[in-house]
């Protein structure tokens, strides 16, 4: 029996052993056995393998393998689920549901910028009229330890500012990145044409660009993380 390790197979790179965590290893083996004819019968096996339970099984309570027929097959069930229910949305609203998801995200932070920015402010503000004070012997602070926290508070707002100017803008480019969405929404409906037709390379790319990473545990439990889940998309949480 010949073993090999094939990087074309559905999961390679995506797919983990749920016990312990660690990624298994697509293996295709090849047998031939003699028969008592006189023949050559053929077997082929392929099989995701948790090497830490084959070389120390008492490091992984999970099994050491699991066949990839049923694996793919429930991974690409999942796919096709997910590529289907996008393909039922028209084109349209698609584009509309990922322009306000990305546009939600960017005004969140922009805000939360903005925010911190006026805090920022409001505390400089505060120490130079503080400093003022100081100098015409209205405040007890001494002007030196006032000058210092004046010098700091300036740099967080430095800072403050860059970053509420760097969200301002990924939330305005956002506004011109409706080409680019209706590009992304056009290359997933593609994918919902050719998925059942598309050879394992092709189906590799499509799967790893989906999903996060599958986990299967004992008596093929398959938990699978989408990179994001099909409510997300069509803005449903």
């Amino acid at each position: 029996m010949v073993f090999r390790t094939d990087t074309r197979s559905l999961l390679t790179g995506i797919i983990f052993c749920g016990h312990c965590g660690c990624r298994l290893c697509y293996n295709h083996s090849h047998e031939e056995r003699k028969l008592a004819s006189g023949g050559t019968s053929v077997y082929d096996y392929e099989t995701y393998r948790c090497y830490r339970k084959i070389s120390s099984r008492k490091t992984c309570t999970g099994q050491s393998g699991y066949k990839a027929e049923v694996l793919n097959q429930a991974v690409e069930d999942q796919v096709r689920r997910f590529l289907s229910k996008l393909e039922s949305v028209p084109r349209e609203r698609l584009v509309q549901l990922a322009s306000a998801r990305n546009e939600g995200t960017n005004k969140v932070a922009y805000k939360q910028a903005e925010k911190d920015f006026e805090n920022a402010q409001k505390q400089v503000t505060a120490l130079e009229e503080e400093a003022v004070k100081a100098l015409t012997g209205e405040s007890q602070l001494d002007l030196g330890v006032v000058n210092q926290m004046l010098m700091k508070h300036r740099a967080k707002l430095e800072t403050a500012q860059r970053t509420m100017e760097d969200a301002k803008t990924r939330m305005e480019a956002e506004k011109e990145n409706a080409k680019a969405t209706k590009a992304q929404i056009d290359e997933l409906l593609s994918w919902a044409e050719c998925f059942d037709k598309a050879d394992i390379g092709t189906k590799h790319l499509i799967v790893s660009r989906l999903i996060e990473r599958v986990d299967v545990s004992t008596g093929y439990k398959v938990h699978i993380k989408f990179k994001i889940s099909l409510k997300q998309f069509l803005g449903q949480e």
